[in-house]
């Protein structure tokens, strides 16, 4: 891999080594810590795009599944991807990451959840083990020793 010194860098080269402000996600370390699946963890990022700034979004299962699992499943049928999104919003509510809200039209019909986001005071890592995962302990995972 070629090192370049910080002459040869443009401005915006180096205001990404030096703050990392463009940069298009910042990810805090407690979330990174949860212990979600990649799939969970692509339907949580997808809500936090399409929430509004009451916090709240409303997709329907079938527009996450779509959207989140598509491209990976590109031969998977619409209800395969619909019950992988509703998986992962079971996890991401198991965990305390959004609370889900059931909607329902006047003629008694289901209409999409309305999903909310939460403070990170309300997320439960711990909650992990009741949806059949075990938390990861911050700093002790993953690395060869």
């Amino acid at each position: 891999m070629h090192e370049r010194n910080q002459d040869d860098l443009s401005t915006t080269d180096a205001e990404l080594l030096d703050g990392r402000d463009d940069l298009p996600l910042q990810l805090h370390h407690e979330l990174d810590d949860l212990p979600l699946t990649a799939g969970a963890f692509r339907v949580y990022l997808h809500l936090v795009r399409r929430a509004g700034r009451d916090n709240r979004a409303w997709p329907s299962y079938k527009s996450i599944g779509r959207h989140c699992f598509g491209r990976d499943f590109p031969r998977a049928t619409d209800d395969t991807l619909k019950r992988r999104a509703i998986e992962a919003v079971k996890e991401l509510e198991a965990v305390g990451l959004i609370s889900v809200e059931k909607r329902q039209r006047e003629d008694g019909t289901s209409a999409s959840n309305v999903y909310r986001l939460t403070s990170r005071s309300q997320w439960r890592p711990g909650d992990a083990r009741a949806y059949g995962r075990l938390p990861i302990v911050p700093g002790r995972g993953g690395g060869a020793k």
